[in-house]
């Protein structure tokens, strides 16, 4: 949706810089909401935006993210990848040490709430920081907000995004002060209401819908809610998880005890993979093969091809050429060496021996304490693919692997998410280091 409006000066709040904390140079210690502890957080390759929830739901404080949205409406910060550990300490602790390894974001602290401020944000969206709102009570949800807010503010251009899963908007009863910008209101509703939200800026131009008049078209800024993340999640749901393809082989897979390898691709922009938006019940035969010929067929079309590998169930939902980065990873060749831990740390040790040259990753999210482990003893020579099999034989729960080719954007990665089939069933109990399963011979 585009509107045209004539050529826009800014008036930014003068202190608006000022108000961001910078990274660097000497601190004083946290007070307030900066001091609140947050714990540990490991992370093995999740978007900077996972980890900014995870990290503001730690401390229990709400999280407004304000990002910039490129002409290709990729999400920035949703494409930065983080691996990093975090320990628990002050939440600005952690906050600086993702500063430091993005160098994507600057922050500050109101009451409750957590605003990150991404610096692609410059001046070609300000008209949200101007100060020039007149004072007035406001009682009403996210949506009556912004139409408000549009209305005192023309250059305020919101449209609002709903999110299956994420929270229902909370009517609210604001006092917005003379001189407010209408960033400061919608910190201000995530105050009250006790939910975040992700602002997606449009600082792009749209020359061909210009007016004959030369004013200029721009497209609407994106204002989703969210609520907060206190669990690990690595892939974003959309439908109830004992409502996907995956729920039923990984269900499969446990009863008869043959663990699988999934290939799978990311699909008109939906990361979860193709399998994850198909559902077919497991159809309980007393062989995998027979298994998965009754489950990869939906309506006459094929959903995948499989064939057993040492012992390992190997599906490829996908087969994207050789020129795939995706691909090219799952075919590099390693140095060998032992291995003992969970998937994420796999994906780090892979990480620790791939050539300097290669530009692609492995994304395997948040290391879980009670994460599926494997003991491997790996070969020289193996390839990517094949470590990854190995896990699956030895941890008995199964990888999901989706490939991804990137978003055309500079810091985008590209490669492939890991999961664990783990997430898909039940588990009575978590494996401890003492009963960490060896591969099989």
């Amino acid at each position: 949706m585009v509107v045209t409006r004539g050529s826009m000066r800014r008036a930014v709040a003068p202190l608006l810089a000022l108000a961001l904390l910078a990274p660097g140079g000497c601190e004083p210690p946290p007070r307030g909401a900066a001091a609140r502890p947050a714990p540990e957080l490991r992370l093995a390759g999740a978007d900077l935006l996972y980890a900014l929830r995870r990290v503001a739901s730690g401390a229990d404080l709400v999280l407004c993210v304000d990002e910039i949205m490129g002409a290709d409406l990729s999400p920035e910060l949703s494409l930065l990848p983080v691996d990093l550990d975090l320990a628990a300490g002050a939440v600005r602790g952690q906050l600086r040490a993702l500063q430091r390894h993005t160098a994507a974001f600057d922050f500050r602290f109101r009451e409750d709430v957590l605003y990150v401020r991404s610096r692609g944000v410059d001046d070609a969206t300000a008209s949200l920081d101007a100060a020039l709102l007149e004072a007035g009570v406001f009682e009403g949800t996210l949506e009556q907000l912004a139409a408000e807010l549009m209305e005192r503010h023309p250059r305020a251009l919101l449209s609002i995004a709903r999110i299956p899963g994420e929270p229902l908007f909370r009517s609210v009863r604001l006092d917005i002060p003379a001189g407010a910008s209408v960033i400061d209101v919608l910190i201000d509703y995530a105050d009250a209401a006790r939910h975040g939200w992700v602002m997606r800026r449009a600082g792009y131009r749209a020359p061909e819908h210009d007016a004959a008049d030369g004013s200029e078209a721009y497209m609407l800024s994106s204002l989703e809610l969210r609520g907060p993340l206190h669990e690990p999640v690595r892939l974003r749901s959309l439908w109830r998880r004992d409502r996907t393809l995956l729920h039923s082989l990984a269900h499969a897979s446990r009863r008869l005890d043959v663990p699988l390898l999934i290939v799978d691709e990311v699909a008109r922009g939906d990361i979860r993979g193709r399998l994850y938006g198909r559902w077919l019940p497991d159809p309980r035969l007393e062989q995998i093969g027979p298994t998965l010929d009754a489950m990869a067929r939906v309506r006459g079309q094929p959903l995948f091809e499989h064939r057993v590998v040492d012992g390992v169930a190997v599906l490829r939902a996908a087969s994207p050429g050789p020129e795939h980065p995706g691909v090219r990873l799952l075919g590099r060749t390693l140095e060998g060496g032992s291995f003992e831990g969970s998937l994420g740390e796999l994906a780090r040790w892979i990480h620790a021996r791939l050539p300097d040259d290669e530009p692609a990753r492995l994304m395997a999210g948040e290391i879980r304490a009670a994460a599926p482990r494997a003991r491997l003893e790996i070969p020289d020579g193996s390839s990517v693919e094949e470590v990854l099999r190995r896990f699956a034989a030895a941890s008995r729960v199964g990888v999901n692997v989706v490939l991804y080719r990137g978003a055309p954007h500079p810091r985008t990665w590209r490669g492939a998410y890991l999961q664990s089939l783990d997430e898909f069933v039940e588990t009575p109990g978590a494996a401890t280091p003492a009963a960490v399963p060896r591969e099989p011979g």
